[in-house]
This record gives C-alpha cells, structure tokens and sequence, in this order.
C-alpha cells in the first residue's frame, strides 16, 4: 500500500492507495551506475461504497469494514475485457500489506476459491480485524 504525498498552497495530504503486487522486477543495464533500484507492477483498487455529507467514505454497515473494486481503465481489451488500473512504482514506496476479502453476496461462484478469488472477484472488504492499528492509522487520515 505506497502512499504519495500531494502538496496544495496551505495542506500537505498523504493519499493512501490499496493495490496487489502483480510482480517486482530490476531494469537490466550494463551501463547503469548506480544499479537500478527493484520496482513493482501493481494493479489498483479503489474505494467505494458509502459516504457521508462531507463527501467522507464510511464503513459497510453491518460488516464494518470499508469497500473496495478493481480499479478499471476507461478503454477495454481487444477482447472487450476490462482492463485494471496498473502502474509501476519503487519496492521501497510499498508502506504496508494489507488483508482484503472478496464480496460473495447472497451466493458465493462456485468457480471461486482461494486461489483464484482475487482474479474471479471485483469488489472487496478491507480487513480491519487482522491489523486494526494499522486499518485505523491509515484511514483515519486518508478518509
């Protein structure tokens, strides 16, 4: 989870971005001094769900946890598939792991499991129980 810091005349903000580590990966170049440092490609996710009059996300009522989805480019594949949101970033960005959980909804696919539930699902919850210290630092600021 990087976070980028935007500056404005008054107000330095930290956005908070939640993405998976598709792979991580070092430029090759004989002629580079010094070496490359190691970059991730990552997919994104946004948040979504519930905001309040300020425009302020709130958690999932009855689950307590805030919503995520796949964050999708505006063009599609050749194919018609969407496309997610990627960008390419230093390692050493990454602040944090983060646990996330698919949204089944009344009836789970029985195409999911765990192996491909990141790949088959499109909208999550952000874990707050596995680190709540962590889910509440983050957020706190963020939202």
């Amino acid at each position: 989870m990087p976070s980028y810091p935007e500056s404005t005349s008054t107000v330095t903000l930290t956005v908070v971005q939640v993405a998976q580590v598709r792979i991580i990966f070092e430029l090759i170049d004989h002629l580079a001094c010094p070496k490359s440092p190691p970059l991730a490609y990552m997919q994104m996710f946004m948040f979504v769900g519930w905001k309040n009059r300020e425009g302020i996300l709130l958690e999932e009522p009855g689950v307590d946890m805030y919503l995520l989805r796949w964050h999708f480019c505006s063009v599609v594949s050749p194919t018609h598939e969407p496309i997610r949101m990627g960008d390419v970033i230093q390692l050493t960005d990454i602040q944090h792991t983060v646990d996330i959980i698919p949204v089944f909804g009344q009836v789970k696919d029985s195409q999911i499991n765990s192996s491909n539930a990141l790949e088959l699902s499109n909208t999550f919850y952000l874990n707050n129980f596995s680190s709540k210290e962590l889910y509440h630092i983050l957020l706190s600021d963020f939202m």
